[in-house]
């Protein structure tokens, strides 16, 4: 078995809806899931800060643009931005279609895990592109492809200025999904001003199965 970290164990739990007191040995076999999951993992992670402009919902990074209202209001202080691309291997998609065919409710924990684990990645890369940070410079929250109507298509971008099919391992099926699955394509802008950095309700993917927002409270994600 492994300690599962809080800030994992608590994005975990929000991915399966969980609430209130979690069931008898729950705990137990959450880690020694985990424990699998980081037998199979190799993180791998990478960041980049770049220029952004705007002309309404259209934003161009370089010579590569995209069309998104949701992005273009995260950007709309920003000159700048952070772009990430954060994989956990191959490896832990194997582990998930093993772990499928022997127990679908293992596995549906797993993958929550290996979701959160991924996130939790992207948390200390985000962090640490925050020490770069001048005077008056300021993170806004994080926006991946598929966030609102933020295009899968921007993580052609991301991967290519990163590099990222031969640093990282990561590529693109046709329809813009990310391989290996456990991987995150994210865009952070660089405000000139303190912006809200809470994610929005109404674009998140758990929206309609969400307890808190059932309960008329916020995750804190």
């Amino acid at each position: 078995m492994a300690d599962i970290p809080a800030p994992v164990m608590k994005e975990a739990l929000r991915l399966l809806g969980a609430d209130g007191e979690l069931p008898c040995g729950f705990r137990a076999k959450a880690e020694e899931l985990y424990a699998e999951l980081l037998s199979s993992v190799t993180v791998r992670g990478s960041y980049a800060r770049v220029k952004v402009s705007l002309c309404g919902d259209e934003i161009s990074f370089d010579d590569f643009k995209v069309q998104s209202r949701s992005l273009a209001e995260l950007l709309e202080n920003s000159g700048s931005c952070v772009i990430m691309a954060v994989t956990l291997g191959a490896a832990v998609d194997r582990l998930i279609s093993r772990v499928q065919m022997k127990d679908m409710a293992d596995a549906v924990v797993l993958d929550a895990l290996a979701s959160a684990a991924a996130e939790s990645e992207c948390d200390r890369l985000e962090a640490k592109a925050a020490e770069t940070l001048g005077d008056g410079e300021f993170m806004t929250m994080r926006f991946s492809p598929g966030y609102g109507d933020v295009p899968l298509l921007l993580s052609e971008y991301i991967l290519s200025s990163l590099n990222s099919g031969r640093k990282l391992g990561i590529s693109l099926t046709k329809s813009s999904l990310l391989v290996p699955i456990k991987s995150i394509t994210a865009v952070i802008g660089i405000s000139d001003r303190k912006e809200k950095r809470g994610k929005s309700c109404d674009l998140c993917s758990a929206f309609e199965s969400c307890i808190y927002r059932k309960r008329g409270e916020i995750c804190g994600a």
